[in-house]
């Protein structure tokens, strides 16, 4: 999708809500073309997420052949800022004030310092999917799975924005439980349906209507 199309869309939801339901978009998507794509987007995700943590893992190590979690983790930043961030901001400013402003690609990464500060205070999420990222890497042994998709995509937000997350998976639960220590968010870590059932029970006040 681009993002002249992702703006349109987003338009479309604005000015009719009906939209926004899954009841609308099950009436109106091809499924089997959708399940399709979405098969095409997995095995494209695995492969090259394999390959990438592969270079990774020989390149960013330390001179005792340990690798280096911190330039991972920079490395996963930088990647993060050209993929989601830069693309978004270009168009803006051409928008705005014309195509000279595609110097924004010559723009430098800056230092690791300012970029971690930019990430936690400006793009908590960005930040705990860097993390996340960095965290595989660092264990080269673990071959990246079609469902990691996923995990990180939905990994990533919860602890920013919302109260509590439900997964069974001990090391989804581990990258959540510590996003608190890593400033971002505190997302309460639930392991079944039914934790989640006693969460809502102890934390929600029944409605008076």
């Amino acid at each position: 999708m681009t993002i002249e199309e992702r703006d349109a869309l987003l338009d479309a939801l604005r000015c009719h809500p009906g939209m926004r339901s899954v009841r609308w978009l099950v009436l109106h998507q091809d499924i089997t073309k959708r399940r399709a794509h979405h098969g095409e987007r997995l095995e494209m995700y695995e492969r090259e997420s394999n390959a990438r943590r592969l270079v990774a893992s020989g390149h960013f190590r330390r001179k005792d052949n340990k690798l280096d979690r911190q330039r991972i983790l920079q490395a996963e930043r930088l990647s993060l800022l050209k993929s989601h961030v830069f693309p978004v901001m270009r168009n803006m400013f051409v928008a705005d004030f014309g195509p000279s402003a595609s110097m924004l690609q010559r723009a430098g990464e800056g230092s690791a310092e300012r970029m971690a500060n930019l990430f936690v205070t400006a793009m908590p999420a960005l930040e705990l999917f860097a993390h996340m990222m960095s965290d595989l890497t660092m264990n080269p042994s673990r071959r990246t799975r079609r469902q990691d998709f996923w995990d990180l995509e939905h990994a990533a937000i919860a602890p920013i924005y919302a109260d509590a997350f439900v997964t069974s998976d001990t090391w989804l639960q581990d990258r959540i439980a510590g996003a608190e220590k890593l400033g971002l968010g505190g997302a309460q870590v639930l392991a079944s349906v039914s934790e989640l059932s006693s969460w809502l029970r102890a934390h929600c006040q029944p409605s008076t209507r």
